[in-house]
């Protein structure tokens, strides 16, 4: 078991952009006061991202599958938040809350691609890649079990 403080605090940072989506998007739903807890409830799934990083924290090798999957998100919410750039952005000239909560959801924005490029970079240990398997000696035998 192999921790990676790395992905400990991206774990947590991840909690706190998720508590800061849900405050953006409550800004924006002000108006319809139904709107703000099924928003809210869309975005639940966010908080997935601080449990896989979490668990790529606590154990990197045992959970590297979850590398690809948090990438394949990442880029879901990286391209979600551009489509949405030129309208939070013209949303900046309007009132103060509306600005701050989408200058906030720019910062997420940029905050997906930078999380995910530890993901797309292969971890180095010892001067071998993760993915590579240690050398095995040439005349590797498995040990004998005697029955009882």
């Amino acid at each position: 078991m192999k921790r990676s403080p790395l992905f400990l605090a991206f774990s947590g940072l991840e909690l706190a952009r998720y508590f800061a989506l849900v405050h953006a998007v409550r800004v924006f739903c002000s108006a319809a006061p139904a709107a703000g807890p099924a928003l809210r409830i869309a975005a639940a799934p966010n908080a997935l991202f601080a449990a896989a990083f979490l668990f790529l924290g606590l154990d990197t090798e045992r959970y590297a599958g979850f590398k690809p999957l948090l990438v394949v998100g990442k880029a879901l919410s990286l391209f979600g938040g551009l489509v949405a750039l030129p309208g939070m952005l013209r949303l900046g000239a309007a009132g103060q809350s509306e600005s701050v909560a989408a200058y906030l959801l720019v910062g997420i924005a940029a905050w997906d691609a930078l999380s995910a490029l530890p993901l797309l970079v292969p971890a180095v240990d010892r001067g071998r890649s993760e993915s590579v398997p240690p050398p095995m000696p040439p005349n590797a035998e498995p040990e004998r079990v005697e029955p009882d």
